[in-house]
């Protein structure tokens, strides 16, 4: 969807307040906006036209607004966006969104503060997603909290009410996408007695098939200009990511390789120390990926597609060498795929894996999430602004640890202590004082979680595990 990069949502309540038309033009101009879906616009019929054209729009999508209540639009200017309405209700407009060949479906959310009329609501979305087997993204206002934590302020939490929107979700088989910047999304009234309530009312959830399409994809909450709803910007490809060189990281697939072995024995050889082995393996190994291991999901497509030749050849006359050559490559496909396995179990950093379980998916998906949560597009400066440029970012990391390490922080305090601590006997003392011995270094490795992150040099311990036999005399 090369065209359709930057969503907009937003429940402005009311089309017609004040400010709301300068707030959209600057948006849409700052954001290079491909659709804005506007939820609560209170205003329709000729009324709500003459807003559309006012603000711009060439096309739109609208479900009526109710006695100056509710109402969804979809507003948009490029020709070449094609809304195809799946699905109009009061509560949602469910549509297919197309850009060329480039496809997915969308569902604008403004669920009814009305609790029984917000059952039906996820009863037809439930009934939906029964049905779909492609990319989907449902995004909105949804007026309702899945926990505690997205209130402070205002009366007790209904925590009934939570649980039975997180099982919807659950039923549904969503994810929350999350986002970045304030996390509550709508500022509420203040009640006597209580403080001023907010609330994370405004969300966008997702099936498993659009995370892994759009797996950079990112979620801002922009800042609140008067009303009581923070806008969210939803760009599909993510923040553009200056070239940087990528930091050297050991995949224990490679261990499955038949070179693997040769490699590493040969890079061992001579009396080196062993930083220096370590290094010139990270060039071979680097070198020996991109030229011979190479990315395996392209080997393992180029091994279906020769399977499924081989297999309609056979269908039409037996031939021993496909045959012996299908045997072959189902083999080799089915290292290939356990390989597939264990590069995204340790991207994954997952804590269980049982052996002849190819759950690839499942860490596939584990990995996206813990990117997308780990990513910072968004920093807050000491003056409370926002960097969101990734020059920016890494500046503002610069300066505070630069400042931080700067600091003098004087004498410390525990110095000044009449704290008195016991002795340490000489036996023990000179146990302290001692070089560890093989064992005991060889334990530590041992020890440590082989997939946990890899130190400074890109190797984790799982490579000194499997390897010890090669590398262990150069590390004690």
């Amino acid at each position: 969807m090369v065209d359709m990069l930057n969503l907009l949502i937003w429940n402005c309540r009311g089309a017609a307040n004040k400010g709301v038309a300068s707030v959209i033009r600057d948006m849409w101009s700052r954001y290079k906006l491909s659709l804005v879906i506007i939820l609560e616009p209170r205003i329709s019929g000729a009324q709500a036209s003459k807003t559309i054209r006012q603000w711009g729009f060439k096309h739109s999508i609208r479900k009526e607004a109710v006695a100056f209540s509710g109402g969804i639009w979809l507003l948009w200017e490029l020709d070449d966006l094609k809304v195809d309405v799946l699905e109009l209700d009061e509560q949602v407009i469910h549509c297919n969104l197309r850009v060329g060949e480039d496809e997915c479906l969308f569902s604008a959310v403004y669920a009814s503060l009305s609790e029984h009329r917000r059952h039906d609501l996820w009863n037809l979305l439930s009934r939906l997603a029964g049905d779909i087997v492609v990319t989907w993204m449902l995004a909105g206002d949804f007026n309702d909290i899945k926990t505690p934590l997205e209130q402070v302020g205002g009366g007790r939490v209904n925590e009934t009410r939570c649980k039975h929107f997180n099982n919807w979700i659950q039923d549904c088989n969503l994810i929350d996408v999350g986002a970045k910047g304030p996390f509550y999304t709508w500022k509420g009234p203040k009640w006597d007695g209580l403080e001023r309530v907010y609330k994370r009312l405004d969300r966008c959830l997702c099936n498993v098939l659009w995370q892994e399409k759009f797996d950079k994809a990112e979620i801002q909450v922009v800042p609140r200009l008067c009303l009581d709803h923070h806008p969210l910007l939803v760009n599909l490809y993510g923040m553009e990511e200056g070239r940087r060189g990528r930091h050297f990281r050991y995949e224990a697939a490679w261990q499955m390789h038949e070179e693997f072995e040769q490699i590493l024995t040969n890079s061992w050889k001579g009396e080196d120390e062993a930083h220096v082995k370590l290094t010139e393996l990270q060039k071979t190994l680097t070198r020996w990926n991109k030229e011979v291991f190479g990315k395996i999901e392209g080997r393992k497509r180029r091994l279906l597609n020769r399977l499924h030749g081989i297999q309609r050849s056979v269908e039409r006359r037996i031939n021993p060498f496909l045959v012996n050559l299908e045997i072959k490559l189902e083999e080799e496909l089915l290292h290939t795929l356990r390989q597939e396995e264990v590069l995204w179990f340790q991207k994954s950093r997952g804590r269980w894996l049982e052996e002849g379980d190819r759950n690839t998916r499942y860490y596939h998906m584990k990995t996206l999430c813990r990117r997308r949560r780990n990513k910072i597009s968004m920093l807050k400066r000491d003056d409370g602004t926002w960097a969101d440029e990734e020059v920016e970012i890494s500046a503002t990391f610069q300066r505070f640890y630069h400042k931080l390490f700067e600091e003098d922080r004087g004498v410390s305090m525990w110095t000044l202590t009449k704290q008195r601590w016991g002795m340490v006997n000489e036996a023990k003392l000179r146990n302290v004082g001692r070089d560890p011995n093989g064992d005991e270094i060889r334990r530590v490795f041992f020890q440590m979680g082989g997939f946990k992150a890899p130190g400074s040099d890109g190797y984790p311990a799982v490579f000194y595990q499997q390897n010890w036999r090669v590398v262990g005399r150069s590390m004690i």
